[in-house]
C-alpha cells in the first residue's frame, strides 16, 4: 500500500502466545508520542489467528483514542486521511509460533553439542534430539540418528572440529545424514544448518548433495576457549521469522505491514540497544522479559547481544515449564505468607488456566510473581553459563513482561528483578510499564527517530539505582554507612543493617553523589571493606538499598522467612 515517505503515524503490534498488544504512534507538537495502547487475546475460540487478534486490539484502541483505525470491513485504514483517520504505516512482531524443532549432531558431547545446544536456547529453537557421532561406533547405536527420517525436525545442527582441525570425521557425519533423510519427501527434508570446522565446509556441501538446503555459519566453537554462537542464531531467527509466516492470519496481517514481522525477541533486542545507547555507549545492560510462555534475558554490551530464550517457562502456559524445574517449596521461599502447597498449587493452577485474566486476590498476585522470580532465575544462570566471556557488571537492568507491568506497586517489579537476578554493586532499574519495547523495536526497522523519541519519553518507568552488597554477616549488623550528596540540598547520612532492603527517597528527576562504607566483610563492587564514591538517578523508589547479601540466603522457617519478606516488601514502600 502507498504511504508517505516519513510516516507521521504508526501502528504497532506485538503478537504473543497468551496476548497481542498493539499501541498507536503519533507526532504531537512536532515530536513523536505513545498515544494509545490496548491488547486482545491472541487465541480465540477457533485458536490463534494472528490478524484477528490485532483487529480485536485495534477496535479497542479505536475507543480509548476516539480515532479510526479501520474500515468497515475490518481493513486498516492507510495512508492517514486528512479527517485523521487511518495511520501512515504498521509494523508487528511475534512470537505466537512455537519453537523450532532441531536436532543437534556434534562430533563429541562435551564440546560441539554443548555450544550448538547453547545456541538453540537464544534463538526461539528447541533441540528436541542431541547425537555425538564419536558415540556411533555400533549399528545399535545408529538407532537416533535413523530416528530423524521417521520424525525429521525443522531443522538439524551440524557442528564440531576447532577451525583448521580435522575435516574427515565432519565429512563423514554429512555421508551418513545424507544418506538417512535420502528417502524424506522433498517438504519434509529439514534445513542442514553447518556450524562446524570452517575448513570442511565445501567437503561437507559435497556430501551432503543438492537435494538437501544447506545454510553455513560460523563455527559455533572456533577453538577450545571461544564460543562464537551469533551466527548461528541469527540463522535460527530467520529460520523461525519464516514459520512465523504460517501462523494462522499472519499472511493477512504481513499485507498491512510496511516491512516483514520480525520474531519478538529480535525487536526487543533491538530496543534494549537503542536503551543502552540512550544512557551511555559504554554501558552494560541486562533485559529480561518473563512472558506467557518463555523467558527471555538479553545482554548488550561491548561485545553485542547475547541472548538466551527459555520456551516454555513463564507465568501463564509456561507455569507447567517452571513447577517442571522447581519445587513448590523452591516458589514458597519468595511468599510473604505461609502457605500450604496445596493453596499454592490452587494459585498457580488458576493463572494457567486463566491467563487473560488478572490476579483476584493478593496472595494470588504473589504467587505469580513467586513464579516469575524462579523464571529468571533460572535462564539468567542459563544466560551467564552461555556468555562466557561477558562481563557480569550490570550497569543498567531493563525489565518487561505482564507480571511486572501488572504490578500494583512499584516496589514489587524492583523485588522480583533483584530476587531473581541477584545482581552486585550499582545498577540502575527501569521496567516497560506500557508493554511498549517489542513494538518500538520494530517501529525502528521503519522510523528509527520514532522509535527513541518514544522510548526516550514514554516508554521508560524508571524505578532509580539498587545498590547491592555481596558477601555475609549477622543480620542486623551494620551493613552499610552512606551520605548522599544532592546538589543545592542537605546532605543527609543513613546507616543500613544486614538483612534490610530499604529506599532512600531520590526523585526521577534528580541524580545526587553518594559515598558508601560497607561492612569489612561486605562489598559493593571493589573488594571487601572497600569504600566507594558514585553518582546515582532516582526514581520511583530512589536509591535502593539490598543488605540482604550474595548469595541471597531466604531462612528455611516458614515464619521467619515469610516475616523476611514481609520486611522487604515494607522496605521498598509496599504496605
Amino acid at each position: 500500500m502507498s504511504q508517505p515517505q516519513q510516516p507521521e503515524s504508526f501502528l504497532a503490534a506485538d503478537i504473543g502466545s497468551t496476548l497481542t498488544r498493539v499501541c498507536l504512534i503519533d507526532r504531537v507538537e512536532g515530536i513523536y508520542r505513545l498515544v494509545a495502547r490496548s491488547q486482545h487475546p491472541t487465541r480465540g475460540e477457533d485458536g490463534i489467528d494472528a490478524k484477528q487478534a490485532v483487529v480485536g486490539a485495534v477496535r479497542r484502541l479505536e475507543e480509548i483514542a476516539h480515532r479510526t483505525l479501520l474500515d468497515d470491513a475490518g481493513e486498516m485504514i492507510s495512508p492517514e486521511r486528512d479527517d485523521g483517520t487511518g495511520v501512515d504505516a504498521m509494523v508487528a512482531c511475534s512470537s505466537a509460533a512455537k519453537p523450532l524443532r532441531c536436532a543437534v549432531i556434534g562430533l563429541t558431547a562435551d564440546l560441539s553439542l554443548q555450544g550448538a545446544v547453547r545456541a538453540c536456547t537464544g534463538a526461539l529453537a528447541q533441540a528436541t534430539t542431541t547425537l555425538a557421532l564419536g558415540a556411533l561406533r555400533r549399528a545399535a547405536e545408529l538407532a537416533p540418528l535413523l530416528g530423524l527420517a521417521d520424525s525429521p525436525p525443522e531443522a538439524i545442527i551440524l557442528s564440531g572440529g576447532f577451525d583448521n582441525g580435522p575435516i574427515a570425521p565432519l565429512t563423514a557425519g554429512a555421508e551418513l545424514l545424507a544418506a538417512v533423510l535420502a528417502d524424506l519427501p522433498a517438504h519434509e527434508r529439514p534445513v542442514i544448518i553447518y556450524a562446524g570446522n570452517q575448513e570442511a565446509r565445501r567437503p561437507v556441501a559435497r556430501a551432503l548433495g543438492d537435494d538437501l538446503t544447506l545454510a553455513v555459519v560460523d563455527n559455533v566453537r572456533p577453538s577450545e576457549g571461544i564460543e562464537s554462537p551469533r551466527e548461528l542464531q541469527r540463522e535460527l531467527l530467520r529460520l523461525y521469522g519464516e514459520r512465523l509466516q504460517l501462523v494462522p492470519g499472519m499472511a493477512a496481517l504481513q499485507r498491512w505491514c510496511s516491512v516483514p514481522v520480525q520474531s519478538s525477541p529480535d525487536a526487543l533486542a533491538l530496543a534494549l540497544q537503542y536503551l543502552a545507547k540512550r544512557h551511555d555507549p559504554s554501558t552494560s545492560l541486562l533485559g529480561v522479559d518473563v512472558g506467557g510462555n518463555h523467558t527471555a534475558v538479553i545482554g548488550v554490551g561491548k561485545r553485542g547481544v547475547n541472548l538466551t530464550l527459555r520456551g516454555g517457562l513463564g507465568t501463564a502456559a509456561g507455569l507447567d515449564g517452571v513447577l517442571a524445574s522447581a519445587s513448590l517449596d523452591d516458589l514458597r521461599r519468595w511468599l510473604p505468607l505461609d502457605v500450604s502447597l496445596d493453596t499454592l498449587t490452587a494459585y498457580l493452577e488458576n493463572a494457567r488456566l486463566w491467563p487473560f485474566t488478572l490476579p483476584q486476590t493478593l496472595d494470588d498476585l504473589l504467587a505469580l510473581q513467586a513464579a516469575a522470580r524462579e523464571a529468571l532465575r533460572q535462564t539468567f544462570a542459563e544466560w551467564q553459563a552461555a556468555s562466557l566471556a561477558e562481563p557480569l557488571r550490570l550497569d543498567l537492568i531493563a525489565g518487561r513482561g505482564g507480571v511486572l507491568s501488572g504490578c500494583p506497586h512499584p516496589g514489587l517489579v524492583a523485588l522480583m528483578l533483584l530476587d531473581g537476578l541477584q545482581p552486585v554493586g550499582l545498577a540502575q532499574l527501569v521496567y516497560d510499564r506500557d508493554s511498549v519495547w517489542p513494538q518500538l523495536g520494530a517501529v525502528a526497522a521503519v522510523a528509527p527517530l520514532a522509535a527513541s523519541q518514544v522510548l526516550n519519553r514514554d516508554g521508560l518507568a524508571h524505578l532509580g539505582t539498587a545498590l547491592c552488597l555481596s558477601g555475609s554477616v549477622r543480620t542486623g549488623e551494620r551493613a552499610l554507612r552512606l551520605r548522599l550528596e544532592t546538589p543545592g540540598g542537605p546532605d543527609h547520612t543513613y546507616e543500613v543493617a544486614a538483612g534490610e532492603v530499604r529506599c532512600v527517597p531520590l526523585p526521577s528527576d534528580a541524580e545526587a553523589s553518594v559515598k558508601l562504607w560497607p561492612h569489612p566483610r561486605l562489598d559493593v563492587g571493589l573488594g571487601p571493606g572497600a569504600p566507594a564514591q558514585a553518582q546515582v538517578q532516582g526514581g520511583a523508589l530512589g536509591l535502593i538499598i539490598d543488605a540482604r547479601g550474595r548469595p541471597l540466603q531466604v531462612s528455611a522457617d516458614p515464619q521467619e522467612r515469610a516475616a523476611a519478606q514481609r520486611r522487604w516488601n515494607n522496605g521498598l514502600g509496599r504496605r
